[in-house]
């Protein structure tokens, strides 16, 4: 429950500060220009229209800034490199989905809203923790794939996209490289969890007799998709092309996906 708060947060953060800065520009008619995106790969955005400023919602995206920079700060202080930051106690928390590690997930899932919010000294803090201090060889126990691919992985491409900062990138593949042997099954479907430095990978005990969990390995195709195009390998777009593969071949009971599958048979677990 509070890892789902922390990420409703910070999506709601992300939401509202888009909307300050879209409405601080046009606040009242729709721009004369359509956007035009220069370099999709680089993630390069430019914006013809004419600027407006809004003084209410130029207020509203700084107390927006605000409750982000007293969020950020706070875990600078009390729980920097750690997963996230326990509030009440003012302690960094690790959770089990990253291996019970301190990997600063907090860091890499914050990057893009940073880097939007234009924050750049706090921006600037959380890259060179990434480019000098993001140690893979610290992770030793396994993590989950989908948490592991929607906070590192999406994080660092999301701000390689915003930035073309190749360090990003190159950080994202190497965790992405890390996550393959999940997908290391007869189906082909990956397993919830892997560890980093065995390259084993299982499923939850608990998930329907060791099954695939629908929701999040239906969930991995963004971020590889987009690994394959702005590395050129194609590894990663294939491997989540053969999960769309195998789930539109499998026979679908009611016309619905059940919520697990399983990565040895193929077959369907509890609905």
């Amino acid at each position: 429950m509070q890892q789902k708060s922390g990420a409703m947060l910070g999506g709601t953060l992300i939401v509202m500060a888009w909307t300050g800065i879209y409405f601080s520009r046009h606040p009242r008619s729709v721009p004369n220009e359509v956007p035009n995106y220069d370099n999709d790969i680089n993630g390069t955005y430019s914006y013809e229209a004419e600027e407006y400023v809004d003084p209410i919602n130029q207020a509203r995206r700084e107390t927006v800034k605000e409750m982000m920079k007293h969020a950020w700060g706070n875990y600078v202080r009390h729980a920097w490199g750690k997963n996230e930051l326990r509030p009440v106690s003012k302690r960094g928390h690790s959770a089990s989905i990253f291996g019970a590690m301190p990997l600063g997930a907090t860091i890499l899932d914050g990057l893009d809203t940073l880097y939007v919010m234009g924050l750049d000294t706090e921006f600037k803090q959380a890259r060179d923790w990434v480019a000098n201090e993001l140690d893979l060889a610290a992770m030793t126990s396994d993590v989950s794939v989908f948490e592991v691919n929607i906070r590192f992985v999406g994080g660092l491409l999301a701000c390689f996209a915003l930035t073309g900062d190749v360090i990003f990138r190159d950080k994202a593949q190497q965790i992405a490289d890390k996550l393959l042997p999940a997908f290391d099954t007869p189906t082909g479907i990956p397993n919830a969890l892997v560890n980093f430095k065995t390259g084993n990978s299982k499923n939850y005990y608990w998930a329907s007799g060791g099954s695939s969990i629908l929701s999040e390995f239906g969930t991995l195709h963004l971020e590889m998709a987009y690994l394959s195009d702005v590395t050129g390998n194609p590894i990663y777009r294939n491997k989540v092309d053969h999960i769309r593969k195998v789930l539109q071949e499998l026979e679908k009971p009611n016309g619905l996906y059940p919520n697990y599958l399983n990565p040895k048979t193929g077959k369907w677990g509890q609905r």
